[in-house]
């Protein structure tokens, strides 16, 4: 492919949608904006911003989208990051239908984006039915994309223990844990469908493990109590009194 300079690049990117031609807000800023706000927990203020990256981003002239994107990929990953961010705030407020619209279009910019797939794998496990089979695909797509997404595997392990499925959760939790042999997620989990088939004092076991990483990583900071992402450790660890 000929050279192309970064004038003609721009231009192609105005085109294209991703950048304003002048006098406004690009929406790369409006990203950046929507990202601070959403680490602060301001999710309404940051998916408005989000919405805001995505009106600038969202081109009705696709060939020129492409080209653009062939240019520049960093900017499609800007907006996919975008899309999985809002994503992110969406599901934060239980609003499971509309985060998995957002990781969508994630997916549908990028789709060799593995957080994003885990994450629409986790918001299709919220749901009210919870869509266990759609999930462990999502999760299952993740890991294909990367292998060592210790998220991912952790993740897979939940969803197949809700579906009675321990055998198979026992293994992707232990997946999550040879690839980060402190996550004292995964061996709380590990713990639970270990319990479920009546492996009592392997599951004491993995609590125990639990407990112990709990204590040395998080609990100086927030307290198990206040873990982030934790459905199952801290009520089984109370309950197991490990």
């Amino acid at each position: 492919m000929t050279p192309i300079n970064k004038l003609t690049a721009t231009v192609l990117l105005i085109a294209a949608g991703i950048l304003p031609a002048s006098g406004q807000q690009t929406a790369e800023e409006w990203f950046i904006q929507g990202d601070v706000l959403w680490e602060q927990g301001k999710y309404d203020e940051a998916i408005k911003c989000f919405d805001e990256a995505f009106r600038l981003g969202d081109p009705p002239n696709t060939e020129v989208l492409l080209l653009a994107l062939v240019i520049m990929p960093a900017s499609g990953q800007m907006i996919a990051e975008a899309w999985n961010n809002q994503g992110v705030a969406l599901e934060t407020q239980s609003k499971y239908d509309e985060a998995i619209n957002a990781f969508d279009e994630a997916i549908r910019i990028n789709p060799q984006f593995p957080e994003a797939w885990n994450n629409k794998g986790m918001a299709l496990k919220h749901k009210a039915q919870g869509e266990y089979d759609e999930a462990l695909a999502a999760f299952d797509e993740a890991i294909r994309i990367n292998p060592q997404f210790a998220d991912a595997w952790y993740n897979k392990g939940l969803a197949l223990d809700n579906q009675d499925m321990h055998d198979e959760a026992i293994k992707a939790y232990d997946e999550a844990i040879r690839i980060n042999p402190q996550y004292a997620k995964a061996w709380a989990g590990k713990g639970v469908a270990l319990e479920s088939l009546g492996r009592s004092t392997e599951a004491q076991q993995a609590y125990a493990k639990a407990r112990v990483l709990y204590t040395q990583a998080e609990r100086d900071h927030m307290g198990v109590a206040q873990l982030p992402n934790c459905p199952i450790a801290e009520p089984v660890l109370r309950q197991h009194n490990v």
